[in-house]
């Protein structure tokens, strides 16, 4: 069930608007931030150049073996779409501008997997945040049948203080996404081990929304989150999204046995505000965001925080040319592999904080 290839065709000119700068909709000045056109302009360099097996080649650099991997989870999966966060004032203004950016929207839907994460990342109540998603094609040859998925939460009065900010600088919902066409618990659980034990990637929480393709029954997924010294010294996080069409909730539920890899202690984010109350189940779907209640303060952040000292440790020994994890399933750093991903099919991300054009 691999995909074909869809090489590395010429772009078609950068998303801007006529007028550049922010891009301007439907009754509203300013759609979308100028800083968020040139981060969806930078979703979308990767997107149009990779294929499956490349995607998967720059996932799991590094790792012996990788080619067995990549010939594992390509012959089930396939590249489906890529996916950022942004801000918005206004919904139907919002996806005006995606349009004059050259991409297709789809009808918005309540992004209810993401709004939960954000409450839980923020201490606020799910209900209180407005975020909705959408699928826009890409008006390109190169990315034909290819998706970006735009999370959009409303600035609202209840927003948390620096939400935007942070999760601009950060990127903490951006990833790749792969799709399992024919879903069948039993390898869903197969792929779920081989990522997890294999491919170095800690669960990064999970959920079913179905509002998400509702005439397919509605979308499953779970997430997986790899931290992966660049070698100087610094930590780079890998996120992927494995999805299927139908209810797998009882499949999503479970994946939070393990916490995730810290990327909020990592990253310095603050912890929920106990003021705000702690987030109440969601009457719409069933919701693991990677954060069981029950597991928060007893278990979560002390696995949490062991993940990431030891990923900072050998991130500074890997610098000193001292890794520990050379002949454990990594290549030497200091041979030139371990440098930012760059998949064989072309395209990277940039790091939180760079400049994405």
């Amino acid at each position: 069930m691999t995909d074909t290839p869809t090489g590395t065709g010429p772009q078609r000119g950068p998303l801007r608007g006529s007028r550049g700068g922010a891009v301007t909709g439907r009754g509203a000045p300013t759609a979308i931030d100028e800083v968020d056109v040139r981060r969806i302009e930078a979703v979308c360099v990767p997107l149009r150049s990779l294929n499956t097996e490349g995607l998967l080649a720059g996932l799991f650099d590094g790792i012996d073996g990788s080619a067995e991997l990549v010939a594992l989870v390509a012959a089930y999966c396939v590249l489906d779409h890529a996916a950022l966060l942004i801000a918005v004032d206004d919904f139907d203004a919002a996806l005006a501008a995606l349009a004059s950016l050259g991409l297709e929207p789809s009808a918005l839907v309540p992004s209810v997997i993401v709004r939960a994460r954000l409450g839980e990342r923020y201490g606020v109540r799910p209900d209180l945040l407005d975020v909705r998603l959408t699928h826009a094609s890409l008006r390109s040859d190169a990315g034909a049948g290819r998706t970006v998925e735009i999370f959009m939460v409303r600035r609202t009065p209840e927003l948390p203080p620096g939400l935007v900010e942070q999760e601009r600088a950060f990127e903490l919902e951006r990833h790749f996404a792969m799709r399992l066409p024919q879903p069948n618990p039993i390898i869903i659980e197969g792929l779920r081990w081989v990522l997890r034990t294999r491919a170095e990637f800690h669960w990064d929480g999970g959920g079913y929304n179905p509002h998400d393709r509702a005439a397919a029954g509605g979308t499953s997924v779970l997430y997986f989150l790899r931290l992966i010294p660049d070698g100087s010294g610094k930590i780079r996080r890998e996120r992927l999204e494995v999805k299927f069409f139908g209810d797998y909730s009882a499949i999503t539920s479970t994946h939070t046995t393990t916490p995730p890899a810290g990327a909020d202690l990592l990253l310095g984010l603050p912890r929920p505000r106990a003021a705000q109350g702690r987030p109440g189940p969601d009457a719409t779907a069933v919701v693991r965001t990677g954060w069981s209640p029950t597991s928060w303060y007893r278990a979560g952040w002390y696995r949490a925080g062991w993940y990431v000292a030891r990923g900072m440790v050998e991130a500074r020994r890997t610098a000193a040319g001292r890794s520990r994890l050379v002949g454990r399933g990594r290549r030497d750093p200091a041979d030139g592999s371990g440098g930012g991903w760059g998949g064989r099919g072309g395209g990277s991300w940039p790091g939180p904080g760079d400049d994405p054009t």
